[in-house]
């Protein structure tokens, strides 16, 4: 059950003066996406298309428009969830996730309705799903008085594999970018 632990998911993290952009590599567990796909039902919804990859567990849920379903993310499929503390009050945040399905999901402070204007692309081959995000930096300040560039950042990053472990990255402390 331990033996693939040396596998590790890969974050890159990097920013300009609109985006935080942010990368994660995460290697496939197959015998993780069988166990959690057999005891889920299979997303049907006509409104959705799956993407035009080799393995067709790993697609992109999307709606009509061509844009991925929001709040769609499944947690009993391995998915990755990405904090942000804008203050590191440790009791505020925005929270990103999506799941290895291209499921994704928005939420401040656990509530749904805040919906931020974000992007996500995903790339799946056979040994790991791959996402790539650019959220705008707007959307996370925009009612702050202070710069951005001035906020003493806080941000986690878990993993969460289903009958598996949990990764957990925190990031040090540092007041600037």
């Amino acid at each position: 059950a331990w033996a693939d632990e040396t596998d590790t998911s890969t974050v890159r993290l990097c920013r300009d003066q609109d985006f935080l952009f942010v990368h994660l590599s995460s290697p496939r567990n197959r015998s993780s996406e069988l166990a959690s796909n057999s005891s889920q039902p299979q997303r049907s919804n006509p409104a959705f298309k799956g993407a035009n990859t080799k393995d067709s567990k790993a697609r992109e849920l999307k709606a009509k428009d061509g844009t991925a379903k929001r709040d769609s993310m499944d947690p009993m499929l391995d998915h990755v969830r990405l904090r942000i503390d804008i203050d590191r009050d440790y009791a505020t945040w925005f929270e990103f996730a999506w799941d290895i399905q291209g499921g994704v999901l928005d939420q401040c402070n656990d509530i749904r309705i805040w919906n931020p204007q974000w992007y996500i692309a995903f790339h799946p081959t056979d040994e790991a799903w791959n996402a790539e995000l650019a959220i705008p930096i707007k959307e996370l300040i925009e009612d702050s008085t202070i710069p951005w560039d001035k906020l003493p950042w806080a941000l986690s990053i878990q993993r969460q594999r289903p009958s598996l472990s949990t990764e957990f990255l925190v990031a040090g402390d540092n007041d600037q970018w």
